[in-house]
This record gives structure tokens, C-alpha cells and sequence, in this order.
């Protein structure tokens, strides 16, 4: 199956990568077939958080354009409550594919050099009389073995086996939030989140984001704000004012239940 490279203005592209990434990680344990879906409003509501624009209109534009400049991986359709995206897993599959490298060309192979011509030897000289044996040294002190590192302490996360990336996201924010008080600013939640598990190897390093994509940002950081949304929606993480982050009942119990808080 060929790669598949994003169409549009590269502003559309940029987009159309985000929407990529979202649809990915929603469907990351969903069957070949399965069909993955995102109402609109929901969307818009994420990019703006995200700083895409702050006018909802205009990101509804970028959407739609997005969208339709990528039917083979996106679809629409409109439902009374408004206009929902999906798209099927297996089609996504090439798009997250990177191209293959063209392959190089064959290096050419070397004429062989003719061979030199053999110097006429030169006449041999008397023998040197042979030195006297120097007297053998005596043996170094033997240094000290090091002592072997102690191995690193494993993240609280990851102690507890391979689950989804989704739900090591969502167990690392609510840890966070117990291990700071319960409550606590985006910020401060956001920058524990690597203490506490380790990071998908493509979740590593940073991106641009932003209009115009000047703003550089770490990876993780948008898969951390998604599944806080899906947290809020499963009523275990609340938002009592702008930028500030609270973990509740529900958010506590499922910490207890994995073994992460007493």
C-alpha cells in the first residue's frame, strides 16, 4: 500500500496533519475496519483551546477545507445535531505511512590499477648483534572493580503493564493532579506528565503550532490535552476556572483501582 501525502494549500495540509494525528489516536484500539468518528463542534471547540484562531467561524472554515481537500481520508456528513467527521482506520494507514526513500544509485565499479612493478630488492645487510633481554616489568595494582548502577526506578505508569497509549495518558494526568493537591494549573499537570510514564517514541521531540505554525511545542502536549477532553467527558477531570485543572471523585476511585493512589 503506497503513502499517502496530504492535499491542499499548506495550510490545509497543516490541518489536515492534525486531524491525522486525532483520528489515529482515538482509533489507536479500534479493528482494521472500524469507523472513527468527531462531531464538528467538538473539533472546533479543541483547535481553539489549541490556538488555531479564536474565532469559531474561521476554524470551521479551516475544517471544512481541510476536509474536502482530503476525501480519500476524511468524510462528512450532516446529523440533526449538527455536521460529524469520520473516517475508516484502514484508510488512514497510508497517510500515517511515511513515502519511500528513492532507492541510491549503484556506485560504479573501480578499474583495477595496474600493478607496480616490482623494486629490485636491495642488498642485505650484515645482522645487528641482538640486544640483551630487558628485564620483565612488574605486574600494576589491580584497580578496583566499579560497582554496577543501580537500574532506574520504574514510571508509576508504565508498573502497570502495556495499556492503550490513551489510558496511560489519562492515568499520568490524574496522577498528576492527585501528587499536586488535587487541583492545579494546565501548565504544572501538563509538565509532570513524563515523570510519570514513558512517552511514545513518535510523541517525542516538538512541533509548530499555532496559525502559522511559529509556535513550538512538545508533542505530548496535544495528546495530553485531547484525553484530558475525553477525561472531562467521563466525569474524572473538571475545569473550575480557565487553565486550571481538578481531579474528581470518579478520577480518584479509577487511581485507586489501578493501584496509583491509596
Amino acid at each position: 500500500m503506497e503513502a499517502y501525502t496530504l492535499q491542499g494549500t499548506e495550510a490545509e495540509q497543516r490541518v489536515a496533519g492534525w486531524l491525522l494525528n486525532l483520528f489515529a489516536l482515538r482509533g489507536f484500539s479500534f479493528a482494521l475496519d472500524a469507523v472513527i468518528e468527531f462531531e464538528q463542534a467538538e473539533l472546533v471547540r479543541y483547535f481553539m483551546e489549541r490556538g488555531l484562531d479564536s474565532d469559531e467561524e474561521r476554524v470551521r472554515t479551516a475544517l471544512e477545507a481541510a476536509v474536502a481537500a482530503n476525501p480519500q481520508l476524511f468524510h462528512r456528513r450532516e446529523t440533526p445535531a449538527g455536521v460529524v467527521y469520520w473516517a475508516r482506520k484502514r484508510e488512514l494507514i497510508p497517510a500515517l505511512r511515511p513515502a519511500a526513500p528513492a532507492p541510491a544509485a549503484a556506485p560504479s565499479t573501480p578499474k583495477p590499477a595496474a600493478p607496480p612493478k616490482a623494486a629490485a630488492p636491495a642488498p642485505a645487510a650484515a645482522p645487528a648483534p641482538a640486544p640483551a633481554p630487558a628485564p620483565a616489568p612488574e605486574p600494576a595494582p589491580e584497580a578496583p572493580k566499579a560497582e554496577a548502577p543501580a537500574p532506574a526506578a520504574a514510571k508509576p505508569v508504565d508498573s502497570l503493564g502495556d495499556l492503550p497509549v490513551s489510558q496511560r495518558y489519562q492515568l499520568a494526568i490524574l496522577l498528576a493532579l492527585h501528587q499536586l493537591g488535587g487541583q492545579a494549573k494546565a501548565g504544572d499537570v501538563i509538565d509532570r506528565v513524563p515523570a510519570l510514564m514513558t512517552l511514545p517514541e513518535e510523541h517525542e521531540g516538538t512541533y509548530l503550532r499555532g496559525s502559522k505554525g511559529t509556535v513550538e511545542e512538545p508533542k505530548y502536549v496535544k495528546y495530553v490535552h485531547w484525553e484530558r477532553r475525553n477525561l472531562v467527558d467521563q466525569g474524572e477531570l473538571d475545569s473550575p476556572q480557565r487553565g486550571v485543572w481538578a481531579l474528581t471523585p470518579a478520577g480518584e476511585r479509577r487511581l485507586k483501582e489501578a493501584g496509583l493512589a491509596a
